[in-house]
């Protein structure tokens, strides 16, 4: 029986395939964490507040509370008021997370090479992503920032903001510009 299995291999034509590229870890899906988790929640909050404790956030994200605790803490703080200290608030004590996105309004400049913008809440609110009081809020926030000026012609929506920052003086444009000079 050796004998026809090893006569059959010897005459038959093997055919010898290119090797294929072996992959040492399968690629895998988007893993949620705390952190993309309460980003999505004060994305969809419709006024960028969220109330919550470091216990609802772990139960939520399937993490411990330390976990929960450093994701809260790495969250931006320009972008990101917290109303407690994170690394000392007790885990089931609520607290209050507050964001504006003040540096993807400055992003957006950079990008575009611009010092000065001018343009509407409204247009501001579409391109950023964010309701018109969270775009509202990011523009007080800017205001608050040394080397940037901020204008409005109007309170109502369609009131057009002027933005003019000072690369050198403003702390969000500083780094940048110390990175690539």
């Amino acid at each position: 029986m050796k004998e026809q299995q090893t006569a059959t291999l010897d005459t038959a034509r093997v055919q010898v395939r290119p090797a294929r590229p072996i992959l040492r870890e399968a690629p895998r899906g988007h893993v949620v964490t705390a952190v993309h988790l309460l980003k999505a929640l004060l994305e969809a909050a419709q006024d960028g507040r969220l109330e919550w404790s470091l216990l609802d956030l772990a139960n939520a994200a399937a993490c411990d509370v330390e976990m929960a605790r450093r994701a809260v803490a790495s969250l931006e703080a320009i972008d990101h008021v917290l109303s407690v200290d994170v690394h000392r608030v007790p885990a089931e004590q609520p607290w209050v997370l507050t964001w504006a996105p003040e540096t993807s309004i400055v992003n957006l400049m950079l990008d575009w090479d611009l010092l000065t913008l001018e343009i509407s809440v409204v247009e501001l609110s579409e391109w950023l992503g964010a309701s018109l009081p969270v775009t509202a809020r990011a523009l007080d926030w800017l205001a608050l920032e040394p080397g940037v000026a901020v204008v409005r012609t109007g309170s109502d929506p369609t009131a057009t903001v002027l933005i003019d920052i000072v690369l050198d003086r403003c702390p969000l444009t500083a780094e940048t510009l110390s990175a690539v000079g």
